[in-house]
């Protein structure tokens, strides 16, 4: 699902939005021109018992006219499937909120992708943790390697 931001009319227009379609949080494109460099967008998010969370979005790719933006993977989602109100909160010399659409949100892939994303965080960490007690593991050997060669030349 795609959603294009006007910033001169504060205005996030939707693509196609079907309200009776679920859509995946993270299937969700912020489409921002790219004229505006110095924009940061968060994505306002509002459930129907009026609970509300802001969410990072992230850029991750342009065309020739857009920079586009999807739900940052690291974010924690405190909500169930259902339907939302979503706005774009931008920041730029001042903050800016966009209108507000309504739309049907499962987050079960985005929690999949998040505890994927976790796992290979660990995954980096561990393997540096075992780079580093190799690196040591090496430098123990080579020291006692020169003390049993100082102790065998006398």
């Amino acid at each position: 699902m795609n959603f294009i931001y006007e910033v001169d009319d504060k205005y996030l227009r939707a693509i196609s939005l079907n309200p009776r379609e679920i859509y995946q949080l993270n299937d969700l494109n912020f489409y921002i021109s790219r004229k505006y460099k110095n924009l940061t967008p968060f994505l306002l998010i509002k459930d129907s018992e009026g609970n509300k969370d802001i969410l990072r979005l992230s850029h991750y790719k342009s065309d020739k006219v857009y920079n586009i933006y999807a739900v940052d993977a690291s974010n924690t989602i405190r909500f169930q499937n259902g339907q939302f109100s979503i706005a774009l909160l931008v920041l730029s010399n001042n903050i800016d909120v966009s209108d507000a659409h309504l739309i049907l949100l499962d987050f079960s892939n985005f929690q999949i992708g998040k505890q994927v994303s976790l796992i290979e965080g660990m995954t980096r960490n561990l393997t540096s943790m075992y780079e580093k007690v190799e690196r040591m593991t090496k430098m123990n050997i080579e020291l006692y390697q020169d003390i049993e060669e100082a102790l065998n030349s006398d």
